[in-house]
């Protein structure tokens, strides 16, 4: 299925006059703000224009020719984007005193009409807790944003689309609501990609009503952070190539023709989820969450690290530096860790815990496990204890099924002599294997053997799905592949004799594939 990259190919032969501005045109520019065009587009003060094919020329000068971002290649070779001029590139970091990060650009199109542009959250610490502390003030990005656009309205005449990604979105919105209605008519559209709305606690509900006649909203099917602060439905909700939260990276979003690949509505667990972060904001008090935004992001910063990369990368040895900051905060940031725990809390119990008992997946996950922990607790015996368990079932039906057809003949009622036959086979058969212990230990072994090489199959099948949609997680199912693998191979190979140490470690596998089956069922099949 087709991308923004795919569309700008597929669309590139056509300028905007032969085919007007839409709503994936919307998308790309609002990307477009997260290059690096220092010392390629003009600042505000110098009022110069570049096209997109010099600035993109420029950029691989300036950075070299391997580093220029694959869109901005594309649209340089495109009729569509090429001559596009592009003008008043602003970049502001400060991680110091304000703690800000903004960037935005002015992108003309023709016959007088421009889209501003704002960047959106980067990978900065600064920026994350920049979109934290939204939710409890105006921040100094919002700020810049309005006082860029009412820049751009008073020295220009130009008709002016507003948009942006992430946190972009939200700029966006700003600047148009803090507008004089003098400026706000020239406002064409006012374009939000998967951004957060205005807080209503910060933003004056009047302000915020004007912008629904202007505003788009675009979220994925799985939007945590295009929701919040918004109740009213999104105007597009579109389908992406991944799933959860990863649907925030705009580049995933699916295209067909002109338009997003619509999806019918939210998906439920992003409703879940939702929901939860709704109940949490809403009992936190705006002091609260100042606190609470401020320890947390110091203690994320605590080991000197700039950029959430940083943080990841730093391990176990940075994982400790930041518990231990934000484990002596102060208790009105532990009181807010508690509500958000309590939201969870509220969310599991909704959960109907007796009608996911029924499913399939949770007594499949449910039934390893159990042979998981029987396998640990009994090493030596588990092989004879399930075997002679499962024989002897298999014996008492027999016998059963004989009883029934005994009491059918005697009260001469018509009795299925080939059936009759077969359970009295399999009934001696039982009995035989019953006796002879070696058969019991063969057989279960055997069984073993083939769940797993089974399960390994399934997952080599899961592990080549996900290299095809270029996922990371492929990575875990190779390794559970190979893992499944070679207790097959080692139950076939000693399925004539028994092992202790190979039962317990084989228990122990079943138990974590038990456990993690059990959870992703549950995962997969919560309605809320």
């Amino acid at each position: 299925m087709a991308n923004i990259i795919d569309y700008v190919r597929w669309r590139g032969d056509l300028t905007f006059q032969e085919k007007q501005f839409n709503e994936v045109d919307n998308l790309i520019f609002s990307l477009l703000s997260y290059f690096d065009f220092k010392e390629i587009v003009a600042e505000p003060e110098a009022e110069k224009e570049i096209s997109l094919k010099e600035a993109c020329e420029a950029y691989g000068e300036l950075h070299g020719a391997k580093k220029v971002p694959e869109l901005l290649c594309v649209m340089a070779s495109a009729n569509r984007f090429k001559n596009l001029r592009l003008s008043g590139y602003v970049d502001i970091f400060d991680r110091l005193e304000q703690k800000t990060q903004f960037a935005a650009m002015r992108i003309f199109l023709e016959n007088g009409v421009e889209y501003i542009v704002f960047r959106g959250t980067d990978e900065t610490i600064v920026g994350w807790q920049e979109d934290f502390s939204m939710s409890f003030r105006v921040i100094p990005a919002q700020n810049y944003a309005l006082d860029y656009l009412s820049r751009v309205l008073e020295k220009s005449r130009n008709q002016i689309y507003l948009g942006g990604h992430s946190k972009g979105g939200n700029l966006a919105l700003y600047a148009a609501a803090m507008q004089p209605e003098t400026g706000y008519e020239r406002i064409l559209k006012i374009f939000s990609n998967d951004g957060p709305g205005l807080c209503p606690d910060i933003i004056s509900i009047n302000n915020q009503k004007r912008l629904q006649e202007k505003l788009v909203r675009i979220i994925p099917d799985f939007s945590i952070i295009g929701t919040l602060f918004e109740e009213r439905q999104a105007d597009f909700i579109v389908k992406s190539s991944v799933d959860g939260l990863l649907e925030h990276d705009a580049y995933t979003w699916l295209v067909e023709g002109e338009f997003f690949l619509r999806a019918s509505d939210l998906t439920e667990k992003c409703k879940q989820y939702n929901r939860v972060f709704n109940e949490w904001i809403g009992d936190v008090g705006l002091e609260q969450r100042e606190i609470f935004t401020k320890d947390f992001f110091d203690a994320l910063a605590s080991g000197g690290a700039i950029t959430m990369g940083e943080v990841a990368a730093g391990r176990l040895q940075k994982f400790e530096d930041i518990l231990f900051t934000f484990g002596s905060s102060r208790k009105e940031s532990k009181f807010v860790i508690g509500k958000l725990l309590k939201s969870f809390v509220k969310g599991i119990c909704r959960i109907d815990f007796l009608e996911l008992l029924h499913t399939k997946k949770i007594l499949q996950g449910s039934f390893i496990l159990l042979f998981g922990i029987l396998f640990v607790c009994l090493p030596d015996l588990a092989a004879e204890v399930v075997g002679t368990a499962c024989f002897l079932g298999l014996l008492l039906y027999s016998l059963f099924r004989l009883f029934q057809f005994y009491k059918n003949f005697k009260a001469e009622e018509p009795v299925n002599k080939y059936k009759a036959l077969f359970y009295g086979v399999i009934a001696g058969i039982e009995t035989l294997c019953i006796i002879q212990n070696n058969i019991i230990l063969l057989s279960v072994n055997l069984l073993l053997g083939v769940f797993f090489l089974w399960h390994a199959w399934k997952e080599m099948q899961h592990m080549t799905l996900q290299k095809a949609c270029k996922r990371r997680a492929w990575v875990l199912y190779f390794m559970d592949c190979l893992v499944s693998g070679v207790f097959g191979i080692v139950a076939l190979a000693i399925s004539n004799k028994g092992s202790g140490d190979f039962m317990l470690a084989a228990g122990t596998y079943l138990i974590l594939l038990g456990f993690t089956e059990a959870i992703r069922a549950m995962y997969e099949t919560i309605p809320n």
